[in-house]
C-alpha cells in the first residue's frame, strides 16, 4: 500500500531557543469509510514529552469524521507512535442527510501546541497551533472474488461458484453481500443475501425463465 507522507515542520527564520521540534505523519494517501487506517507520528529534536491529538474532518465543512485520538510521545517510546482512525459511516450520512455538499477529500488534522505555532495573518489570528493534510476518501472497501467453474452456462445446467470476500489488506473478512444473477435479456433469475464467512461454495440450477 502506498503512503502520503507529510513533513510538518516550523520556519528556520524562528530563533533557535524558541524553534519546535520537527515531525514526521505518514498516512494512507486513500482512506476508506468505516476502516480503520494507520497513522504514525514521529518526533525529531524534542527534549520534553509531546502532545499529539489526531483526527479526521470534512475537508468543506471542517466537521470532523472520527474520533479524535490522543498520542503522547516522550524518551519511553523513543518520541515515536501509531494510531488507527477510522471515518465514521454515521458522521459521514449525517452530513449527505443535511443535505451538505460533502468533498471527495477529507482533512487529516493534527493538533499540538508543542509542535506547531498559531499562525496570524496582519495581526488577525488565523489558525490554531495545527497542521492539515487533504487525503482523497473512498465509501469503498474490500474486495469481492467470484470464481465459477465454467464461463458459459445453459438452462437446467448447474451452477458452481465460489465468492470470497477479503479487507483492504487482502485478508479474509466476514461480510453480508447479496447474490444477484441475471440472464442475457437482463432478467433477473436469482437474488439472495447471503453471509459470507469468508468463503461461499455454492451450486445453483439455472431456471428455464432464463432461455
Amino acid at each position: 500500500m502506498s503512503f502520503l507522507l507529510l513533513l510538518l515542520c516550523i520556519s528556520a527564520l524562528i530563533p533557535v531557543a524558541e524553534q519546535k521540534p520537527l515531525c514526521l505523519i505518514t498516512a494512507p494517501n486513500i482512506v476508506h469509510v468505516g476502516v480503520d487506517e494507520t497513522v504514525s507520528v514521529q518526533v525529531h529534536g524534542a527534549t520534553n514529552p509531546v502532545n499529539v491529538d489526531l483526527f479526521f474532518e470534512d475537508q468543506i465543512n471542517r466537521r470532523k469524521v472520527s474520533s479524535e485520538v490522543h498520542l503522547s510521545l516522550n524518551e519511553g517510546n523513543k518520541y515515536q507512535g501509531i494510531v488507527k482512525l477510522k471515518v465514521d459511516p454515521e458522521l459521514i450520512k449525517n452530513l449527505e442527510k443535511a443535505k451538505r455538499h460533502r468533498s471527495p477529500y477529507v482533512s487529516l488534522v493534527a493538533q499540538s501546541t508543542d509542535l506547531f505555532e498559531k499562525k496570524y495573518e496582519k495581526g488577525e489570528f488565523i489558525l490554531g497551533s495545527m497542521k492539515k493534510a487533504n487525503i482523497l476518501l473512498s465509501t469503498r472497501k474490500g474486495y469481492i472474488f467470484i470464481q465459477t467453474d465454467k464461463p458459459i452456462y445453459t438452462p437446467n445446467e448447474i451452477v458452481k461458484f465460489r465468492i470470497f470476500t477479503l479487507d483492504d489488506y487482502m485478508r479474509p473478512t466476514e461480510e453480508t453481500i447479496k447474490i444477484s444473477i441475471f440472464n442475457s435479456k437482463g432478467l433477473l433469475v436469482y437474488n439472495i443475501w447471503k453471509n459470507t464467512n469468508q468463503i461461499i461454495q455454492q451450486y445453483l440450477t439455472i431456471p428455464d425463465v432464463a432461455q
